[in-house]
């Protein structure tokens, strides 16, 4: 009998890494509540995301020019960046309770969208965004000081 998992994600599935400043002082200045519209049903963690100047909100990432937000501005971001991943609902980063459906109106949402922290793109959620569009993404994500690693495909015991 197949098993289908029906667990949702979790932040860890995603940060695989935080710089120690943040995790001894417990500031989370990597993190921001923002309003996210659209017309997608998304979850809440490991979905890309994008200013949008003239929605004056963020956007599910899929095709949209980088360049062009960057130079529209007016992120409402404290360091004004465009581009982030969104990491928990309204109560906070890490929580996950139900897919939201964007076509209902805005909601608040959290995102990251500052390092130093590592993700993992096995973490990631990316819909319809083609791989060069995904490259696009990560890129901007590194400008901002959040890497990216590769989970293992292949472990052999050596015992």
């Amino acid at each position: 009998m197949p098993i289908n998992a029906t667990e949702r994600p979790v932040l860890s599935d995603l940060i695989k890494g935080v710089m120690d400043f943040e995790e001894m002082t417990k500031t989370n200045f990597n993190f921001e509540s923002v309003t996210v519209g659209g017309t997608a049903t998304i979850g809440n963690i490991g979905i890309p995301v994008i200013w949008v100047n003239g929605n004056s909100q963020f956007e599910v990432f899929i095709a949209q020019d980088i360049a062009a937000a960057v130079t529209a501005g007016n992120s409402p971001l404290p360091d004004g960046s465009v581009v982030g991943i969104l990491v928990g609902d309204n109560f906070g980063a890490g929580f996950n309770k139900s897919d939201v459906d964007l076509s209902a109106g805005d909601v608040s949402r959290t995102i990251l969208y500052r390092g130093d922290v590592t993700i993992s793109n096995a973490g990631m959620v990316w819909g319809t965004a083609n791989a060069a569009n995904q490259a696009l993404f990560l890129d901007a994500m590194q400008d901002q000081r959040i890497t990216t690693i590769a989970s293992a495909t292949v472990v052999t015991p050596t015992y």
